[in-house]
């Protein structure tokens, strides 16, 4: 669906006019609910996500999360404060989808097991109420919590010990809350809306977490992108930022001459800074000691002045909420130091050996801070004693580059539960081989990541020893339990492997890296690999044909014009399971009208992909909003070439692996109102297999004809 002309119209100048941020909001949900855009729906935490753009793409805090669970828990639980809670659909497909899963899927990676993994069931993108949320889901996926009031012995979070008695509390959790859903076209067709809607939520709203520093400095960046003059800038950014009006004309000064440009070192900072601590302001101080700071070379020095910000963010010093770790007498005797020129060169070859690789920032991140405190004279924030020299510091930067970061600190916790006596835990009955079902070989999956899969490697007298199975020989991380927690069934973080690897794997993996020899794991992987690659596929493939489109499931409707071959359907799907080495059966077959699967060869392996399950009983006639639509499988099939618009062509595609994707695309122009259809032959209309996809491609009209 597109958003009409006249309604598009008012709300963008809704937007320009000169009306309160608040006012602005109102005017805009009036206007939508007028037009019947959006709903109120209750909605789990389970089935929720945060909106990419959150606090300008900087995104929730994890330890700033967590604490706002147990001030809900010390104040009480209210559905009033959570009345106006706005979320987004989720994207049905395509390049927009997979970078809301994807920004999401990170966020959950950089949390470091306190925020709740991508699920492949959630269905909406929170913009307001994120914090809340996100705990809610924290809380009933059992992710592990550094506050011990909200856990279990097994420092994970526990919805008995967080509700206890409180039955509001219970209902947020359990069944959810009221929320105004809007369609996810809307927020392709007004970009700027969820930034106007968070805004808006925040400025009346003085139990919300404040925009930190960073998140105006983004905005400023992004004026400045758009080539407004850096004063201009910082004005329209203190209207947004009131909090921050009296440092936003050195932020915009840090912004133009020493963030290099674009957002990533801002949103690494920002990244950073949640997986290290919670959000803090740095203080009108520190930012004015930034915009002065001078090196006695005259030379701006833009990667130790951020390391300066990085150290600032991991402040162990907090007053009032303002980090007091780095002074401006600290920057004074920073530009004096003789080491400057050298440790600038050596942050921006460390600066440029991280980008594009998450793990290796948070690396460089550490690198940056004991480098500036080296030259500070103070201890790291990561250390509880000074580093002797440079040379020290460089070197434990290589070897985590190398091996990545070594902390055993939940392995250690983990073994300082363990029982003195194997007894007290267990009957003799369990044999150490089996302890309680556990079994070396096994496979296992962790409630606070289900992502992930782990496999029993050992079993000792007091604690079993899982690893995870990974991709990448390079990555061998292993957990150790003791029996007690394993046996116990509500504290236990661990759940039996469900028989295949849930909806998303990071693409970095390789598959020709898997970790042992298990043939099932590895056909698992591929599958998910192929899932994830028509994900991706999909995503980068314009979406503006696609846009165009109509559907229910019956039939695929252009809406307007689409030129010559534009449109490419790719053969998405919605589950794992979908994928499979199995021809689709009639009784498990998707009742697309499209062939009901695709063939996809992979090292002399045939992996058939078929399409999403088509509504049933009283939906039969349209898809629900929550569902995963991919117009490829609700193309009408047709018999004669004739009748059709639309052919099978064969696009390569590499990701983390190499596969040829069969897709459809438009031979000639399609005019509005015209259904999509591809000419399948009668007797594979059922099954689609390789060889008709081939006679298909073949096929000449014109030599048919003349036949």
């Amino acid at each position: 669906m597109s958003l009409p002309h006249e309604v598009k119209t008012k709300a963008e100048n809704i937007h320009d006019g000169d009306m309160g941020i608040v006012a602005k909001w109102d005017a805009l949900k009036e206007l939508f609910q007028n037009h019947h855009i959006g709903r109120q729906q209750t909605i789990n935490a389970r089935e929720m996500l945060v909106h990419n753009k959150n606090r300008k793409k900087t995104g929730v805090s994890a330890k700033d999360m967590h604490e706002k669970g147990l001030i809900i828990k010390n104040s009480g639980a209210s559905l009033k404060q959570l009345e106006g809670a706005t979320c987004f659909e989720l994207a049905v497909s395509g390049a927009h989808r997979m970078e809301q899963i994807l920004w999401n899927q990170e966020q959950a990676t950089t949390a470091n097991g306190l925020m709740a993994a991508v699920t492949g069931k959630e269905q909406f993108i929170a913009v307001t109420n994120c914090h809340t949320s996100g705990f809610c889901k924290a809380a009933l996926t059992a992710c592990r919590s550094e506050i011990a009031s909200l856990c279990d012995e097994g420092g994970c979070l526990c919805t008995q010990t967080i509700c206890g008695n409180d039955e509001i509390y219970k209902k947020m959790m359990y069944e959810g809350w009221t929320w105004y859903a809007l369609p996810s076209w809307l927020d392709t067709e007004l970009p700027w809306l969820a930034d106007l809607i968070q805004a808006a939520h925040n400025k009346p709203n003085t139990a919300v977490t404040l925009p930190t520093e960073l998140q105006a400095a983004l905005q400023v960046l992004e004026f400045l992108q758009a080539g407004v003059s850096e004063q201009e800038a910082c004005n329209k950014s203190a209207v947004q930022f009131p909090h921050h009006r009296r440092v936003i004309g050195d932020i915009g000064m840090y912004c133009s001459e020493l963030a290099g440009g674009s957002a990533e070192m801002l949103l690494f900072l920002s990244s950073f800074a949640s997986k290290h601590s919670k959000d803090k302001r740095m203080g009108e101080s520190f930012w004015q000691g930034i915009s002065s700071l001078r090196f006695e070379d005259n030379v701006r020095k833009p990667f130790l002045t951020n390391a300066l910000i990085l150290a600032q963010l991991v402040s162990p010093k907090v007053e009032d909420g303002v980090a007091q770790f780095i002074t401006k007498g600290d920057m004074n005797k920073l530009r004096k130091s003789p080491d400057c020129k050298t440790a600038e060169a050596d942050l921006k070859e460390a600066w440029q050996a991280s980008l594009a690789n998450n793990e290796k920032q948070v690396i460089f991140g550490r690198f940056a801070v004991r480098v500036v405190t080296k030259l500070l004279d103070k201890v790291s924030p990561f250390e509880k004693e000074k580093h002797e020299s440079l040379a020290v510091i460089k070197a434990a930067y290589k070897k985590e580059m190398a091996h990545g970061i070594q902390d055993n600190a939940a392995s250690a916790a983990a073994a300082a539960q363990a029982p003195k006596n194997f007894s007290e835990v267990a009957d003799t009955k369990y044999a150490v081989a089996g302890l309680g079902g556990y079994k070396v070989g096994d496979h296992y999956q962790t409630k606070a990541s289900p992502h992930c899969i782990y496999r029993v490697s050992s079993i000792g007298s007091t604690d079993i020893v899982f690893n995870k199975i990974s991709l990448d020989k390079d990555n061998n991380e292993e957990f150790t339990f003791p029996h007690k927690l394993l046996l116990d069934k509500k504290a236990c973080p661990i759940q039996k492997y469900g028989g295949s690897i849930p909806y998303f794997v990071p693409d970095r993996m390789h598959f020709q890296k898997l970790v042992g020899n298990d043939k099932d794991t590895k056909q698992e992987a591929v599958r998910c690999q192929i899932f994830v690659a028509l994900h991706s596929l999909a995503g980068s493939i314009s979406e503006t044909d696609a846009l165009a489109l109509a559907m229910n499931p019956q039939q695929v409707v252009v809406t307007k014009g689409i030129k010559k071959g534009t449109l490419k359907l790719v053969p998405v799907t919605d589950s794992i399971s979908r994928v499979c080495l199995l021809k689709p059966s009639s009784k498990t077959a998707s009742k697309a009208n499209t062939p009901k699967g695709v063939c996809i060869e992979y090292e002399g392996n045939s992996f058939h992909i078929s399409g999403p399950a088509a509504p049933a009983g009283k939906d039969a006639g349209s898809f629900k909003c929550s569902s995963v639509l991919s117009p490829f499988f609700w193309v009408t099939t047709v018999h004669s070439e004739e009748e059709a618009n639309m052919k099978f062509t064969e696009v390569s595609h590499s990701s983390s692996i190499s596969i040829k994707v069969p897709v459809l695309t438009n031979p000639a122009a399609l005019k509005k109102d015209d259904v999509l259809r591809v000419c399948v032959p009668a007797k594979t209309t059922d099954e689609f297999n390789e060889s008709a996809y081939k006679k298909t491609k073949v096929a000449d009209p014109k030599a048919k004809a003349a036949a």
